[in-house]
């Protein structure tokens, strides 16, 4: 089983970082699909 910490900085202010734990790669495949989708 994998471990996946996906980092994310959608603007270039410090305080828009955040991160999302995954429990796969194929998961935070997912997770990246599913925020570039909401940001359309």
């Amino acid at each position: 089983m994998s471990h996946t910490i996906l980092l994310l900085q959608s603007t270039n202010k410090l305080d828009s970082r955040t991160y999302s734990d995954y429990e796969s790669v194929d998961d935070c495949l997912d997770g990246i699909c599913k925020v570039f989708e909401e940001h359309l």
